[in-house]
């Protein structure tokens, strides 16, 4: 018998279509109001970050004594049990403002096509 739920690829592909997906939906209306010089010096301040914070947990990955896989295992071991929580508590607002954000822009969208459809 399959057991319910996901299989830790199976939950990977959903949260990259989602994020793709809201990508997609979100990147150009986020340009829109943002102006064309906010958003040109994000696109270059974002892969720095990105880059700096994966170059950081791979750095404390290696020098660590025990054997690290996971930010909360990491989290875990320099800060201890709290940590976790932290972690957590972060990913969580993270992914409900991804949410927000997707059906924010949707429902603007959806609207206007709405509104083209039956008011013309």
């Amino acid at each position: 018998m399959d057991k319910p739920g996901l299989t830790a690829f199976e939950g990977s592909l959903a949260l990259l279509s989602v994020i793709v997906g809201g990508g997609i939906v979100g990147i150009p209306y986020a340009n829109y109001t943002s102006g064309l010089d906010f958003a040109f010096s994000l696109y270059l301040i974002a892969p720095c970050l990105a880059f700096t914070s994966g170059y950081l947990f791979m750095t404390c990955k290696l020098i660590a004594p025990i054997k690290i896989e996971t930010l909360y295992e990491l989290g875990y071991f320099t800060m201890g049990k709290c940590s976790i929580y932290f972690i957590s508590f972060i990913a969580i607002v993270c992914n409900q403002g991804f949410c927000m954000i997707y059906f924010i822009v949707f429902g603007q969208c959806a609207a206007n096509v709405t509104r083209d459809i039956f008011y013309q």
